[in-house]
């Protein structure tokens, strides 16, 4: 039969595992805790997350800085060979998923931003070839429009929605209110 330090020990064993379940439990609600605030931040972040601080603060126009395309170019050999590469993102998508939060795209404009230049004397002639590199940055200019808001989408939707677009390299999005200040 049992005796009852048998029975204590059958219970000190029940209690430490109910401990180690409860401290499972506990880091597993702490680890999705901190999954969630990650996935909140990088929705905040993304051009879709800014834009729906941007409207749930009342601004009246959203503004989203983007690289459209990079150029670089190298010299090859002792020739004159060069190589241009271009590489392009497409933002159609995420300029959709803006409107959806209840703005309208008003203006855009493109700029080319050297980043740099690559020189060297021809060879075998006289004269100097010059490569540059930059990229081409698109500004996007929202207006506030009640009418495009898509009120099926709730807040963590729309965050899903901004998290598949880690790809999007956004320098800059700003919120300016109705005076343009």
């Amino acid at each position: 039969m049992f005796s009852r330090n048998d029975d204590d020990r059958e219970i000190r064993r029940r209690a430490k595992e109910a401990e180690k379940v409860v401290k499972d439990r506990q880091k597993e609600e702490s680890r999705q805790t901190k999954q969630r605030e990650a996935a909140q931040a990088r929705f905040l972040e993304s051009p879709i997350g800014q834009a729906t601080v941007a409207f749930d603060e009342g601004a009246g126009f959203f503004q989203l800085e983007i690289d459209a395309a990079k150029v670089e170019r190298r010299m090859l050999g002792a020739g004159d060979v060069s190589i241009r590469q271009r590489k392009f993102g497409a933002h159609t998508d995420v300029l959709s998923q803006i409107e959806s939060v209840g703005w309208r795209l008003e203006h855009v404009s493109h700029v080319y931003v050297m980043t740099g230049q690559i020189s060297r004397d021809k060879f075998l002639s006289s004269g100097q070839e010059t490569g540059v590199m930059g990229h081409v940055v698109g500004y996007h200019l929202f207006r506030r429009c009640e009418e495009n808001r898509d009120h099926s989408l709730g807040s963590a939707s729309t965050s899903e929605l901004a998290v598949n677009s880690d790809w999007m390299d956004v320098d800059a999005a700003t919120a300016v209110d109705e005076d343009g200040s």
